[in-house]
């Protein structure tokens, strides 16, 4: 199944078609001691999501924390960290998001949040700009990559490449 979700509320495109996403999903840190699963308890009916942090010791996981994510459906990518953070990036769905970016720590508080007006000023291009080269979304080109494992992510967007620091949240803008 999937599901009409506009960007515009003028223009619909099949690019806008979103399918349901994966009912469960874990991302693991580059040195494998934190795992974050997100699923769904109740198939996508109410288009919530779970996070849940597990740590990882001898080959057993100790959950830390579970949380309900405020995005819509469920974050687009997420990125674990060596210390236990998680970046959560994007929404499922195509929007212009509240949540762009947001960073929770190992004790379940949230570091920083960043909306798409908040990268877009650090961007610096114009919104309609960045909404047109936007491959995965409404602004991310490229899948987020480490640069730093564990410690700071880049997402290509808008011919630029946006730094997220996984300690604070801080953006900035790589090379």
């Amino acid at each position: 199944m999937s599901v009409a979700v506009c960007v515009s509320v003028a223009v619909c495109t099949p690019e806008d078609r979103v399918p349901d996403p994966p009912a469960r999903e874990e991302f693991i840190s580059p040195d494998k001691t934190y795992v974050f699963e997100v699923s769904t308890p109740d198939a996508w009916k109410t288009r919530k999501s779970v996070g849940r942090l597990f740590e990882v010791a001898a080959g057993n996981r100790r959950l830390l924390w579970t949380r309900q994510l405020p995005h819509e459906w469920r974050p687009r990518f997420v990125m674990a960290g060596a210390r236990g953070n998680v970046l959560l990036i994007d929404e499922w769905a195509n929007i212009t998001s509240r949540y762009a970016l947001m960073l929770l720590d190992r004790e379940n508080r949230v570091v920083a949040q960043h909306d798409f007006d908040a990268i877009q000023k650090v961007l610096a291009v114009p919104r309609a700009q960045i909404a047109q080269m936007g491959r995965h979304g409404v602004w991310i080109v490229k899948p987020p990559a480490w640069e730093s494992p564990g410690s700071s992510v880049v997402i290509e967007a808008a011919g630029k490449v946006l730094r997220v620091n996984l300690a604070d949240g801080s953006l900035s803008l790589a090379r």
